[in-house]
Order: C-alpha cells, then sequence, then structure tokens
C-alpha cells in the first residue's frame, strides 16, 4: 500500500511540475511559444462584450516563450497580441478562446493568424468548425470577387443567386454543427453570434438543447437574456421608456409623448436602406401627423454627428424628433449602458418599431406593415 501511495505522490510531482496539472476548474495556462521573437512582450486581452468592459495581461518574452495564468470562471473569448489591438490588420493580433486547461500556443512572429493550440477541448470544436466551413469560405470569397467585379451583369445575378444558396448551406452546417455539440460551449457562442439573424423561436429552440452547464456560459445567459427581451417587446408590452438630448439641445423622453402614436425609427445616416424609405416617411407624416402621428429617428450616429446632421438636413427629415443611439466607444470597447437601440433588440438597420398612445407596443413593423396598420388606426 505504501509503495503505491508513493508511486501516486510521485507522479503527482511529476506532473505539477511539467505544468499539466496547472489548470484547475477555475484556471488556466497558456504556455506560449513565439517563433521569431526571442523578446519583448505579448498581450492577453479579454472583452466582456455586454458589460462594455475588458482586461489586459502581459507576459514577458523570454528565449521565445512565455506563460499567461488566471483564474476563470467561464471560459472566454480573448485577443492575444503584441498589444496592438485596434488595428484590425495588424498581424501580430488573432482571437483565442480560453477554457480550464493547460494550453500549448505557437504563435508566428509576423502571422499570429496561424495560431496553433493544443490542450484545449474548446479549441479542439472551434477548430472543427473551422475546417467544416472553410470550403464554404472559399466559395463565398469567389463570388464576392465576382459580385464586386466590372463583370457582366448576367454573371453577377448569377453570382448573387449562387450566393443566396450559399447562404442557406452556412445555416444549414451551423444548425448541423450545434446539434452536433450541445455538450460545447462553442455552441452557445455560435447561437449567440447568430441570434440577430433567427427568428426568437429558433433562438429558443437551440437554448432549450443546450447542455445545462453550457446555458450557464455566458454566452448561454446572453442567448436567454436575448429571449426574455424579444418577449419583453411583443405586441401589448410596455415600451421601453428612454430619455435622451434632441439634436435642438432639448431634452426628449418617449414618456412626454403620451397620447400619440409613435414610431421609433433605428436608422444612421451611413445605413443606405434607411434613407431610402425616407420619402415615404415623410408622405406618412404629412398624412397623419394631424390625427397625432409622431416620429422619433434615433440615429447609430454617436460616433459622428456632423454626418448624422447632415443626413437629416438633406433628406428634409427636421420634421421629425432626433436623437442619437447612446453608445459611446471607450478605448476598444462600448459602453452599452445608454444605448436605447439594445433595449429594443435591435441589430439590423432600419428597424421601426409603433407604439400605441398609452406607450404600448403595436409591434414590429417594415414599410409595407406601416402603411397598413396606421390605415387600420386611423380609418384612412
Amino acid at each position: 500500500m505504501k509503495k503505491i501511495i508513493i508511486k501516486n505522490l510521485l507522479i503527482f510531482i511529476a506532473l505539477l511540475s511539467s505544468g499539466l496539472l496547472m489548470a484547475t476548474p477555475d484556471g488556466y495556462t497558456l504556455n506560449c511559444t513565439v517563433k521569431g521573437k526571442d523578446s519583448g512582450m505579448l498581450f492577453l486581452d479579454r472583452f466582456d462584450m455586454q458589460a462594455g468592459t475588458g482586461t489586459r495581461d502581459s507576459a514577458a518574452i523570454i528565449n521565445g516563450k512565455c506563460t499567461f495564468r488566471g483564474n476563470l470562471k467561464d471560459a472566454f473569448y480573448a485577443a492575444i497580441s503584441d498589444g496592438d489591438i485596434k488595428n484590425y490588420g495588424n498581424p501580430n493580433a488573432t482571437g483565442i478562446f480560453i477554457d480550464a486547461s493547460v494550453m500549448e500556443v505557437t504563435l508566428e512572429w509576423g502571422n499570429f493568424k496561424n495560431i496553433l493550440i493544443k490542450g484545449s477541448p474548446l479549441n479542439d470544436v472551434v477548430k472543427k468548425y473551422s475546417e467544416i466551413q472553410k470550403p464554404l469560405q472559399e466559395k463565398r470569397d469567389q463570388l464576392n470577387k465576382i459580385i464586386n467585379s466590372d463583370a457582366d451583369s448576367l454573371v453577377k445575378a448569377k453570382a448573387n443567386s449562387e450566393m443566396t444558396l450559399l447562404r442557406r448551406e452556412f445555416d444549414v452546417c451551423d444548425h448541423n454543427f450545434i446539434m452536433e455539440n450541445l455538450n460545447s460551449y462553442y455552441s452557445a457562442y455560435l447561437v449567440d453570434m447568430k441570434k440577430s439573424q433567427m427568428p426568437v423561436e429558433k433562438i429558443i429552440s437551440y437554448y432549450n438543447a443546450l447542455a445545462t452547464n453550457v446555458k450557464e456560459s455566458s454566452w448561454g445567459k446572453s442567448v436567454k437574456g436575448e429571449i426574455d427581451l424579444i418577449n419583453s417587446l411583443m405586441p401589448g408590452k410596455p415600451a421601453p421608456e428612454f430619455s435622451s438630448i434632441d439634436i435642438n439641445g432639448k431634452k426628449l423622453s418617449l414618456s412626454d409623448f403620451r397620447g400619440k402614436y409613435v414610431l421609433v425609427d433605428f436608422w444612421a445616416s451611413w445605413c443606405v436602406p434607411c434613407r431610402k424609405g425616407n420619402p415615404h416617411l415623410k408622405e406618412l407624416y404629412k398624412k397623419y401627423n394631424g390625427e397625432g402621428f409622431e416620429v422619433i429617428c434615433v440615429a447609430d450616429d454617436d460616433s459622428n454627428h456632423s454626418k448624422w446632421r447632415d443626413a437629416v438636413a438633406k433628406d428634409g427629415i427636421e420634421m421629425f424628433h432626433h436623437i442619437l443611439r447612446g453608445l459611446k466607444r471607450v478605448g476598444n470597447l462600448y459602453d452599452r449602458s445608454n444605448s436605447i437601440a439594445d433595449r429594443y433588440a435591435v441589430h439590423l438597420l432600419p428597424t421601426k418599431y409603433l407604439i400605441d398612445k398609452e406607450g404600448k407596443i403595436i409591434g414590429k413593423v417594415d414599410e409595407d406593415q406601416l402603411d397598413k396598420k396606421l390605415v387600420e388606426i386611423f380609418g384612412f
């Protein structure tokens, strides 16, 4: 018995000294080998997209090697780089998923995109997904070259048709992968990233199918939060209240418009489809404003006020009420705490919500639906 205990203890010590037991259920280790760089610094940036916050860790490269260690309650996505993550074209920056494991990471200075990761179950799943997606992505790149070229219009039309079919292939590929990997955090990540493109029924179906521990991940909780938010925006529910300073420097609140029908129009100066719809929206305003119809335009132009003001003037929509979304950039992240668009689950532009006189949601509407709803409301 003593020999067995001593033997097991020696094995444990050997594993500990080699680093194989350094990861615990609440910890991670990244043993990095950096080819082509004997000394310098490497940085690991973790982002919390929901909270709009981030943390940075650093490690000194000594003889081409460095190590990151940390605690974690949940798997997360991070950027590993030379410190410059503002430049999206930086060859010394790439993404990496961090889970509770000891990861052996190999990087080539000047080409971090070819990162090699061993020892991480989560990254093994990510690699598997990338390999499945690769032929579809290559086909998409080929079609995009044709669509953006000077090719004949018939050739471009054919490429666009093929692109539509290819998008369906991507959807089928994603669906099959998620359903085959319900125990992986990466499936929750995929649903979270693609939720804006799904009807709520599909989001719920995926969420319910995920393993319990995956539901409890930050990505799983984000998916659940989206489901709850969408359900809170169904017809008959109270419209989320908001207050802001309008384009003229005056305070504007949604509650100021009680007793009137209000269209909350999420748009942007750079959104071509949004601005194409403005002439028709002006016609509707002229037709129904006297009956108690108002338009509040919420612009995704927080980073460029001058373009916002120019677009309002150029499109001749000064008669509408104009405010900004309320999204503030903080370093490489965004402060979403005052984002009106987030309260309305807006992921695509344009998005329009029609609200009744009591401040309750009539529904999310497109141009045709808006026309019909206004006829139903006002009778002409």
